[in-house]
């Protein structure tokens, strides 16, 4: 999943997918058996990328892209401050991202000196990334922009905000069935799955595309 909060970028594939995202759009691929792809930016960016571990038995799905424009994800409406829904669900509101599992993915703009609490899906593992400014969180704990705090299991967040605003992101998901693997541009749950994946590649299988040599 990415999600653009200022600039621009252009996507192409091997599946034959050709996008163009701005601010407050987002895109989600999945790669599953294998997709090459670019992403061309069309000026300075600053944005969030969020990689979720697809089950054993969709390892190797049909690949698929899709996106979202700003003014088509769910706006929250929350007492002192903002908040864009992209997966999972938030009190009543569910955001327009069909996963192969359960995900949440939320960003949150606060005003100074505000307090807020909110109602989100179950997750096995649940954290806040701080992207701009500072934060309390339930604990009390102070946390920075840059850093991530990883939260106990529950189904509500409070955030509190001091003397300026803050923006956040709430990250949640299942936790990974089995290992992840890395091989190089190749990622997989075990050895012999990504030794496929390189095989497939050189054979074509997951299509050409111009300017990605690898």
């Amino acid at each position: 999943i990415s999600y653009l909060l200022e600039g621009g970028v252009e996507h192409r594939d091997s599946m034959g997918f050709r996008d163009q995202i701005g601010p407050g759009d987002a895109q989600w691929i999945r790669a599953g058996r294998g997709i090459l792809h670019a992403e061309k930016p069309t000026g300075p960016r600053h944005g969030l990328q969020l990689w979720t571990s697809l089950p054993p038995d969709q390892k190797f799905a049909e690949p698929a892209y899709g996106s979202w424009r700003a003014a088509d994800l769910p706006q929250l409406d929350l007492k002192g401050g903002a908040g864009v829904l992209l997966a999972g669900r938030c009190g009543s509101a569910e955001g327009p991202m069909g996963l192969a599992t359960p995900t949440t993915l939320i960003h949150i703009r606060l005003e100074a000196q505000a307090n807020v609490e909110l109602a989100v899906e179950p997750a096995d593992e649940l954290g806040i990334y701080v992207l701009e400014g500072s934060i309390h969180i339930d604990s009390g704990d102070k946390v920075e922009a840059g850093a991530l705090a990883i939260l106990s299991s529950g189904t509500s967040v409070q955030l509190t905000t001091n003397d300026a605003p803050a923006q956040v992101a709430i990250l949640g998901g299942q936790t990974a069935a089995r290992p992840i693997l890395f091989g190089g541009p190749f990622v997989m749950d075990s050895a012999e799955r990504l030794t496929q994946a390189r095989h497939d590649y050189l054979a074509g299988k997951m299509g050409r595309l111009e300017g990605v040599p690898f």
